[in-house]
């Protein structure tokens, strides 16, 4: 079944119907464990130290690709 189908299908699905829809793409659509932990580690790593601003990224990106 296509994602077409489904979507021209859900409004013949009863509330309860879409309730327990909801809670099996939940179920399969939730974070991993290893994703959550790296969402976590990305977070915590621009709390402890200072990114660099855009200009400075965006001069990098220029003299790597040698761009002016």
């Amino acid at each position: 079944m296509t994602i077409k189908e489904i979507l021209e299908e859900l409004p013949k699905l009863t509330m309860e119907e879409k309730k327990q829809l909801r809670e099996v793409l939940d179920s399969e659509l939730s974070w991993m464990e290893e994703e959550e932990q790296a969402i976590d580690e990305g977070i915590g790593s621009r709390a402890e130290g200072p990114s660099i601003g855009w200009e400075e990224l965006d001069r990098k990106i220029r003299e790597k690709h040698g761009l002016k």
